[in-house]
């Protein structure tokens, strides 16, 4: 009674609401979760899927996306690829959106411009990145495809950063 339009399938859910029922919304959608979803048995979603696949940024191709993304679409129960990367080089990073609470990083050791890292709500870590040097940090990604206005973009997200800068 309260949306728009909606739809969707298992794995996902898509929804329009009208913003002044936005609180109206949520209430509702807590109080009617916590009697729909209860504990699968057998199932953990917090399911630790194995160890992520280990490249040095040089070894990065446009291939192995094609490789990496061979068992889509990813959602639970087919838990998308987790790429480790090791860099020798120098990363920048370039805050985005009107918060800057996202970054572009840029890996110089990957040479083709079509691939890029991506960095949404970093919460202030791109700061380790400055100043880094070679195989200080190790950065674990998921590998998208994004086209976006006819141009396609092949896209390292960043989901966890592992060591530490002097």
């Amino acid at each position: 009674h309260l949306l728009v339009q909606y739809g969707g399938h298992r794995q996902a859910a898509g929804f329009s609401l009208d913003y002044g029922k936005k609180e109206e919304f949520m209430k509702f959608a807590y109080n009617h979760a916590s009697k729909v979803f209860t504990s699968t048995p057998g199932f953990d979603v917090n399911k630790d899927f194995g160890e992520p696949l280990e490249y040095n940024a040089n070894e990065i191709l446009v291939k192995e996306f094609n490789q990496w993304l061979h068992f889509a679409p990813y959602g639970m129960l087919n838990p998308h690829p987790v790429v480790s990367i090791k860099t020798e080089e120098e990363i920048d990073s370039t805050l985005m959106g009107s918060d800057k609470n996202h970054a572009r990083i840029n890996f110089k050791e990957i040479k083709d411009s079509t691939i890029e890292g991506v960095w949404f709500f970093h919460h202030g870590e791109t700061e380790k990145i400055k100043g880094a040097r070679a195989g200080d940090l190790r950065f674990h990604v998921e590998p998208h495809v994004n086209v976006f206005q006819g141009k396609t973009r092949y896209q390292l997200k960043i989901k966890k950063l592992e060591g530490d800068a002097p």
